[in-house]
């Protein structure tokens, strides 16, 4: 399985700004330079970040953006999971049919799974 590009991006972004958390606040412009990549682009991303709270940023000469909590509080799912895009319409796990419908049992148990998997790796677990 591999991540769409956004969210790989903001995984990305994430694990630079876990790289300097307690540090200085990173630029986009030296983020888009190492991984070249639109600092627009990743402006877009960052915004979506910073409205549920896993970023913040600052103004200014020694401005830039910045981890909200402590990287080994952050999990992989936590990013993925931030509305960088519009997931899929889940479909009601309290559905009747889900004992019965294989397709509903089949995308219940690997999306459960997933998130368990994704929830348990943290900013800090990709660092080191």
């Amino acid at each position: 399985m591999q991540i769409p590009w956004t969210e790989d991006l903001a995984v990305i972004l994430m694990c630079e700004l876990a790289a300097e958390y307690g540090g200085r606040p990173v630029s986009l412009t030296d983020i888009s330079g190492r991984h070249g990549v639109s600092r627009l682009y990743l402006k877009k991303i960052a915004r979506k970040l910073r409205i549920t709270g896993l970023i913040s940023s600052r103004e200014g000469a020694n401005g830039g953006y910045y981890l909200t909590a402590a990287p080994d509080t952050i999990s992989v799912w936590d990013v993925l999971n931030s509305g960088i895009r519009p997931l899929r319409k889940q479909r009601n796990p309290d559905c009747p049919l889900i004992a019965v419908c294989l397709p509903q049992r089949v995308r219940s148990k690997l999306s459960l799974t997933l998130e368990r998997s994704l929830s348990a790796v943290k900013l800090s677990d990709l660092l080191g």
